[in-house]
């Protein structure tokens, strides 16, 4: 997961809306304390789904390679953890997070299951 996570600027986050579909949104994913770390607008469509359902799926690709990471899901408006999780997302992507509009919200997704096909990325 560690290499994925590295090799991928991006990924897709899938939740599950109230009435069961499914809402897939392009993220920039990051490792953080061995999760998943996403910031996120706190009124975003995926946090709203995420408070109804803990659970989701996200699809990191790179080239020929991709990994599928499911698991369960921690939200945190903790002020201290997301200036710490600002810092990891700082040193992947060499800049800050983005400014959000409203409150900034911190996802942390626990891996459950991981799958996929690493190629030679």
């Amino acid at each position: 997961m560690e290499r994925a996570l590295a090799a991928s600027r991006h990924g897709v986050l899938s939740t599950i809306r109230v009435e069961g579909s499914v809402h897939s949104v392009l993220i920039n994913p990051y490792l953080f304390r061995s999760s998943v770390g996403i910031f996120s607008q706190a009124a975003s469509v995926k946090v709203g789904n995420l408070s109804w359902t803990p659970l989701a799926t996200l699809c990191l690709f790179s080239e020929s390679s991709y990994l599928t990471v499911e698991g369960e899901v921690e939200l945190s408006r903790e002020p201290a953890l997301i200036d710490e999780a600002a810092l990891a997302f700082e040193l992947k992507y060499g800049r800050p997070p983005r400014p959000t509009l409203g409150a900034r919200l911190l996802i942390l997704l626990h891996p459950i299951r991981v799958y996929g096909a690493l190629g030679g990325t």
